[in-house]
């Protein structure tokens, strides 16, 4: 087995030299040119910025832990989205699946970067286990509104 090449590259980022891979695979040559380091920031920016824009709650935590939390939280919260988009398209359902899910995340343990940290490694429980407290929370609520329409 062949050892990866290196060649040293100048990052577009933070203009510090850098060791980058050189991977030739099926005739595609990689060409970013940006370090782990500027690539690590970059993705907790536009996690930051997705997460407004959904209107998540903020994290807590250091500065470390909102740069890797804020990242692992947006793919697993995307991944709810389209996996709720794709079984109610954009309707009355989807809005008030989305309105649960976001109340669900407001949750103290699901505003801690930390937990996003811990749980990064079991995606598919974590989304399985929040699926399952927004369907317990539908429940309460159409319980709910049968309740106050009975009365």
């Amino acid at each position: 087995m062949d050892m990866p090449k290196y060649i040293k590259t100048l990052c577009n980022g933070c203009g510090k030299l850098f060791n980058k891979v050189l991977a030739l695979r099926d005739n595609f040559i990689d060409t970013d040119n940006t370090c782990w380091t500027c690539q690590q920031t970059l993705s907790a920016m536009n996690a930051k910025n997705l997460a407004k824009k959904l209107e998540l709650p903020a994290l807590t935590g250091t500065d470390k832990q909102l740069n890797w939390g804020e990242p692992v939280r947006i793919k697993i919260v995307n991944e709810l989205l389209v996996r709720l988009q794709d079984y109610w398209d954009e309707g009355l359902q989807f809005k008030t699946a989305k309105k649960i899910l976001l109340h669900i995340l407001a949750r103290p343990n699901f505003v801690r970067a930390s937990f996003w940290i811990e749980h990064r490694n079991n995606e598919y429980g974590l989304k399985n286990y929040i699926l399952k407290l927004a369907t317990e929370e539908l429940k309460k609520s159409n319980h709910l509104q049968l309740m106050s329409s009975s009365i």
